[in-house]
C-alpha cells in the first residue's frame, strides 16, 4: 500500500527530524493484524499530505515521487468515509452492553452501506456458527415471538447452544 510505504519512509530518524519541522504530527505505519490502524495510518496520511507537497520540506525528489497522486487522495477519502462507518460499529460492538438484537441491527446497517459485507457478517454468513438460533434468538429479542416456528423453539430449548450471557440478555428483555 502507497500511503503506508511514504509512513515508513517517514519512521527514518532522518525524515521524522524532517517532519517535525513542517508539523508536529508523526508518522502512523499500518500493523496488518489490526484492521483500525490501515484506518488510522490513512487518517494521519491525510493529514500529513499538505505539509509533504510543499515546496520546501527538506525530503527527496525520491520519497516526494512516493507521495499519492489527486486521483489516489481521493480514493482515500471515500475509503475513509465508509472505514468511518465500520470504526463506529466496531467500538459499539465492543460495549459490554450490547445484546444479539443489538449487534445484528449494526451489522445489518453495516450491510444496506454495502451489500458486499453481507457475505462476512450478514446472518447467514459463513462465521455464523448456528444461523438458525441466532434468528430465532432475534425473533424473542425483537419481541416477534409470534415469529417463531416449531423449529425455531427447538434450537431455541435446546441448552447445547446457550451460554450464560444469552440467557442473560434474554431474560433481561423480557421483563
Amino acid at each position: 500500500m502507497k500511503a503506508n510505504d511514504v509512513m515508513v519512509t517517514l519512521g527514518t530518524a532522518k525524515n521524522r527530524g524532517r517532519l517535525r519541522n513542517l508539523t508536529p504530527l508523526s508518522p502512523q505505519a499500518r500493523n496488518v493484524t489490526r484492521w483500525t490502524s490501515t484506518f488510522s495510518m490513512l487518517q494521519r496520511y491525510r493529514e500529513l499530505h499538505p505539509f509533504l507537497i510543499q515546496r520546501e520540506t527538506g525530503f527527496d525528489s525520491s520519497f516526494k515521487a512516493k507521495l499519492l497522486s489527486a486521483i489516489e487522495l481521493d480514493k482515500i477519502d471515500h475509503l475513509l468515509a465508509s472505514l468511518t462507518n465500520f470504526l463506529e460499529v466496531t467500538i459499539s460492538l465492543q460495549s459490554d452492553s450490547i445484546d444479539l438484537l443489538d449487534a445484528r441491527m449494526l451489522l445489518d446497517k453495516v450491510i444496506q452501506g454495502n451489500e458486499l459485507c453481507a457475505l462476512y457478517v450478514g446472518s447467514n454468513a459463513d462465521i455464523v456458527r448456528y444461523k438458525e438460533f441466532e434468528n430465532a434468538v432475534v425473533k424473542v429479542l425483537s419481541q416477534n415471538e409470534n415469529e417463531l416456528i416449531e423449529e425455531d423453539l427447538y434450537l431455541l430449548l435446546n441448552k447445547e447452544l446457550w451460554n450464560e450471557r444469552t440467557v442473560a440478555n434474554i431474560m433481561a428483555q423480557n421483563k
